[in-house]
């Protein structure tokens, strides 16, 4: 749920959702335990007052660097385990 805001901080919700492909409900939930956890916070929007954007605090920033390691580790063993060409194929028919 976290990692589409290190792209764009300041999504609402139903946006984050649907780059990290994850239902309405599932992004309630997500949301309120990271923001309990203290990684983000909700504001309003500027352009809409009935709507939230969702923003990293400085806690969330910082889990950025952490976790672009451990995807970074997870890609290369997907691609020892695949080899590059069929990571290549997984990443584009998931992306699809």
């Amino acid at each position: 749920m976290i990692v589409p805001l290190f792209a764009e901080d300041g999504l609402r919700p139903g946006q984050i959702g649907e780059r990290a492909r994850l239902s309405k409900q599932s992004m309630t939930r997500l949301v309120a335990q990271c923001e309990k956890d203290g990684l983000v916070r909700r504001r309003r929007d500027d352009a809409d007052g009935r709507a939230f954007r969702i923003e990293l605090t400085p806690r969330g920033r910082r889990l950025r660097s952490v976790a672009q390691v451990v995807l970074a580790e997870l890609d290369e063993e997907i691609a020892a385990v695949l080899g590059h060409e069929d990571r290549a194929a997984l990443e584009r028919a998931l992306k699809g």
